[in-house]
């Protein structure tokens, strides 16, 4: 499979998070931020950190940045910034750009001038949070729109012990098993079959609606 290539610009806590987190993954990661301080505590997980301005067009040329698959941008501290660097990646004609914006009136700026995704660190946390107290049974989730989302789900006690075939998740509660994770073998995906037993510590990996996901939790 191709490796992605994300151009991460602006490299604030979050930037550094970002880049960290997606050599984790093991993408290819350009970092560009105007602060050699910055720069230098990626160094190590980027296959490229330079010092440089984005708002600058033939910096972003010089680093290829027409070329990458996805570009953040997370500068944050400079709406104008910001601005002048989503105007340039559009002209080079960059095909996935998300942007950081603090406020809605942002948001809509940067939709307007053309930007592919908008993103709000506070309120995408706030709602992560959310979700994680009023659903703790569900560990991680991720959107894929339309209502359509997939959850990593920890069972509850009147699933543990059963297998796939007594429970019929997707007859009973119209979720789909994509996958389980034991957590003594974290980097390990296993593959459901009908006779597998869901195990008090396995973790499984659901695929349905906001609402059906919402019911099955309601079970508990």
């Amino acid at each position: 499979m191709k490796q992605l290539r994300i151009l991460v610009i602006g490299i604030g806590r979050l930037g550094d998070s970002l880049v960290r987190h997606l050599h984790e993954d093991e993408t290819e990661v350009i970092a560009l931020d105007n602060n050699p301080e910055n720069i230098d505590r990626v160094k190590d997980f980027s296959s490229l950190a330079l010092v440089g301005d984005a708002t600058d067009m033939e910096v972003l040329k010089e680093i290829g940045a027409a070329s990458v698959d996805q570009a953040i941008i997370s500068i944050g501290d400079s709406f104008e910034s910001s601005v002048m660097t989503l105007t340039n990646l559009l002209d080079l004609k960059v095909r996935n750009i998300a942007v950081r914006a603090s406020t809605s009136r942002q948001a809509k700026i940067f939709e307007s001038i053309g930007a592919h995704k908008v993103f709000y660190v506070e309120e995408d946390m706030g709602r992560i949070l959310a979700h994680r107290f009023s659903r703790p049974s569900i560990l991680h989730t991720m959107e894929l729109g339309y209502g359509i989302k997939i959850a990593e789900w920890s069972p509850a006690k009147w699933a543990e012990g059963k297998s796939l075939l007594e429970l019929q998740l997707p007859q009973k509660h119209r979720v789909q098993v994509m996958a389980l994770r034991d957590p003594s073998r974290p980097k390990d995906i296993i593959f459901p079959a009908p006779q597998t037993v869901l195990e008090q510590g396995i973790s499984v990996l659901l695929l349905g609606s906001d609402q059906d996901l919402q019911r099955l939790l309601e079970k508990e």
